[in-house]
């Protein structure tokens, strides 16, 4: 796990920067129903896309990352 304030290595946080640019982007909920129908939106999103998932997700720090494990 990374810490926190690595949040350009921070896979996450690159999910939730493209949900909120094509989900969240000029959204203003008015209720708590909107934001969990929103949420429901976001992560239907990342199921329908993997490949954009990946490519966001694939950083060559993490993928060597995953190396590493692999030997230890």
């Amino acid at each position: 796990m990374l810490p926190p304030h690595l949040v350009a290595l921070n896979s996450m946080e690159h999910i939730w920067e493209e949900t909120h640019e094509t989900i969240f982007k000029n959204c203003a909920a008015r209720s708590m129903e909107e934001v969990c129908d929103k949420l429901v939106e976001s992560s239907l999103y990342i199921e329908r896309y993997p490949n954009t998932v990946k490519s966001i997700t694939s950083s060559p720090y993490i993928m060597n990352l995953t190396v590493i494990r692999q030997w230890l």
